[in-house]
């Protein structure tokens, strides 16, 4: 009896230990899984992903893992931006189908920045709100990586709604950039060159953005021969802005022009690029950030990119072979430009052209 007892508890013994064995195994394959079920963002930058699998003792219930893994954001320097500038004419902020069937046609377009005149939605509590809601669906679901709002600081409302935006979301997804296209080489409605309101905005919004780790950017129109002192302006632009949007707005014929002033990056580029390297010389920057806008207005070159192709229309997309080719001018440059500055993108002005280019 007893040796039966003995052999009885051995066969318990092997069995429980394939049971255990096997169990382990179960364990160990779901530990290790590869988990690729759900993948999403959230405001504080982490990753949540969600797998769900069979546990071993009912096939009927399941478990959920969430993991949460710290995302490292590369800087934005580092990746091409392809803007958009956008207007409320084109896009209701805080009307679901207008946002969303705007946002899709921006996806479409292979956007992931950008460029709203919304600065009217900073002027009060409820137009932050609708703002930072478009924001945050535009950067989780529709792939857009930065977004940028004018600023001009010619309303008294203005300067409290940045403040009251930043103070509300930073450090949250729903945060904006400045963008400023505030120039003083155009005369103003009194007739004036306002050079001391341009160095009033740069300085106050550039250390408003520093304080609230968003950026201020400027964009920068044919400065021309009439302005007494460009340099001055261009070292403040380059000591207060994180980067220049350099409008290169040709007609066609330009475009296309086969002379060395001319051509997809013209003598009037260089000259900018010129002087916003010699700032950072002086001021020991590198690597300053230069992005391209291409205007998309009939008079400049809407036809080279309408659709459908035609004898006129050339139906190119907006950031494809003719973005390589601006690339290629840049890479002509002086030493300096190359060593000093950096051209990390374009941006097309503005939806309602381009949406009739690409509807």
């Amino acid at each position: 009896m007893k040796k039966l007892t003995k052999l009885w508890l051995l066969l318990v013994v092997l069995i429980t230990a394939n049971i255990s064995a096997n169990a382990q195994e179960m364990r160990d394959s779901l530990v290790t899984r590869t988990i690729t079920e759900t993948v999403m963002h959230d405001t504080t930058h982490t990753i949540i992903c969600t797998t769900t699998y069979p546990v071993s003792h009912d096939s009927i219930y399941t478990k959920v893992d969430t993991f949460k893994v710290p995302i490292i954001v590369p800087p934005t320097t580092n990746i091409v931006l392809r803007g958009m500038y956008g207007h409320p004419d084109q896009v209701n902020i805080g009307n679901a189908a207008s946002e969303n069937a705007f946002l899709t046609w921006v996806k479409r377009e292979d956007v992931n920045m950008i460029n709203m005149y919304a600065r009217a939605y900073l002027y009060d509590e409820s137009g932050r709100t609708k703002l930072a809601a478009f924001v945050k669906k535009a950067k989780e679901q529709y792939g857009i990586l930065e977004f940028s709002v004018d600023v001009r600081l010619t309303d008294s409302r203005e300067l409290p709604g940045w403040k009251a935006y930043f103070a509300k979301y930073k450090g949250t997804i729903s945060m904006i950039n400045a963008l400023t296209e505030f120039e003083p080489w155009i005369k103003n409605s009194a007739g004036q060159y306002d050079y001391p309101g341009f160095f009033n905005l740069v300085r106050t919004m550039g250390n408003l953005c520093d304080q609230n780790n968003s950026s201020l950017d400027y964009y920068e129109g044919w400065v021309g021969n009439s302005y007494s002192n460009p340099q001055a302006a261009v070292d403040s632009m380059v000591k207060y802005c994180d980067r220049v949007f350099i409008s290169n707005y040709v007609s066609v014929s330009d475009y296309n022009s086969s002379s060395t002033s001319l051509g997809a990056w013209d003598a009037r580029m260089d000259k900018r690029c010129i002087a916003i390297a010699a700032s950072c010389k002086k001021l020991g920057k590198r690597d300053y950030p230069i992005v391209e806008i291409v205007s998309l207005e009939p008079s400049f070159l809407l036809n080279i990119y309408a659709c459908p192709a035609s004898s006129t229309n050339k139906c190119n997309t907006f950031f494809g072979p003719l973005y390589y080719k601006a690339i290629v001018e840049y890479k002509k440059s002086t030493a300096d430009v190359l060593y000093y500055t950096k051209l990390v993108g374009r941006t097309m002005f503005y939806s309602k052209y381009a949406k009739q280019a690409h509807p």
